[in-house]
């Protein structure tokens, strides 16, 4: 998801349309914001929400006429086709818009700074058991055929913001899954690997697409992690399980930010804990992946690690669907 402060920064980088029905759009628009009673809004969402009233408003007044101008389809705007308007926007009316965008920029920051914002940092391994080792696979015949392709990260630097999160992987694919809370989707792609990009829902699904919630236990623990005494809590699903260690004192986040985000019991476990995990063991299939922190930077992070790229549909790719997940292409 582009931020909205993304958007006003594209906008003085950019070509805008000159066409004449863009800037009848951007015009009231424009009159929409210089309505905004910008000092009563005490909530980002609620400031956005109108900001997104008054675009998508002009857009149902002017959709016929757009569609017929080969401007835009509102039904089926791309994100570059909407950027393009928000970037008329801009340019007529300037000072209006700077103001309101500064002021949900800074309710924004107000906001960030009740719930954990920074920089967590993991390390990464593997243990094999169960069935593998039956088998006779070791970690290292797991690691070497896993990293034939680049995909191993043996450290993860993951970002938060309010609802959001973006994980980097140190890979030579470099991995990166990234979570907007807007619309509950979690986007996994590679920066420097293929073009495909998993478009996940994030809920817990059975292979059947039925809602699978796990079996939540509290367990005895007496492990440190960076010093720290750790809890743990236990999400287990007939496939598997999560382990998530926590300490109380330490990235204490808002549970209601990550409320719908029920993929992996992250929303329970949050809202159990009430702070990040310091370390996540992942159990499947008789494989463990153990994700440690090792360094937590509290502070403001750069909200373009949050943007995800422009993707298009490639029904190719879909032949054989996962229950609430779509593969896409990065547009080039």
């Amino acid at each position: 998801m582009k931020t909205l402060v993304t958007l006003l920064i594209l906008t003085f980088c950019s070509p805008v349309f000159a066409q004449e029905i863009t800037v009848t759009f951007a015009n009231d628009v424009c009159a929409c914001f210089k309505n905004l009673k910008l000092e009563t809004y005490t909530s980002s969402e609620a400031l956005g929400e109108e900001m997104g009233n008054c675009f998508l408003n002009a857009g149902k007044k002017h959709q016929k006429e757009l569609k017929k101008k080969k401007v835009i389809d509102m039904d089926k705007a791309t994100q570059a086709e909407l950027e393009n308007l928000w970037k008329v926007v801009f340019q007529q009316c300037p000072d209006v818009s700077k103001a309101t965008f500064a002021r949900n920029s800074e309710l924004e920051d107000n906001e960030a700074n009740t719930s954990f914002q920074g920089i967590i940092t993991y390390i990464q391994d593997l243990e094999v058991g169960g069935a593998f080792k039956k088998m006779g696979i070791t970690k290292e015949m797991l690691m070497a055929e896993i990293n034939k392709e680049g995909k191993w990260f043996d450290t993860l630097w993951v970002n938060y913001r309010l609802g959001n999160y973006a994980q980097f992987g140190n890979n030579k694919a470099q991995t990166t899954k990234v979570y907007d809370p807007s619309d509950n989707i979690i986007y996994t792609f590679e920066l420097t690997g293929n073009d495909l990009c998993s478009v996940q829902e994030a809920v817990d699904l059975t292979l059947g697409g039925e809602a699978d919630k796990p079996t939540v236990t509290v367990v005895d623990s007496a492990v440190t992690i960076m010093g720290l005494p750790c809890k743990i809590i236990r999400m287990k699903w007939s496939l598997g399980q999560y382990d998530y260690y926590y300490n109380e004192t330490q990235a204490r986040v808002n549970p209601e930010l990550f409320a719908n985000h029920t993929s992996e019991g992250f929303a329970e476990f949050l809202k159990m804990s009430g702070s990040l995990p310091l370390q996540i063991v992942k159990s499947v299939m008789g494989m463990d992946i153990i994700q440690t922190a090792v360094d937590i930077q509290q502070g403001s992070v750069d909200r373009n690690a949050f943007n995800i790229p422009e993707l298009v549909e490639d029904e190719s790719l879909n032949a054989i669907r996962m229950p609430g997940t779509t593969i896409m292409r990065i547009k080039k």
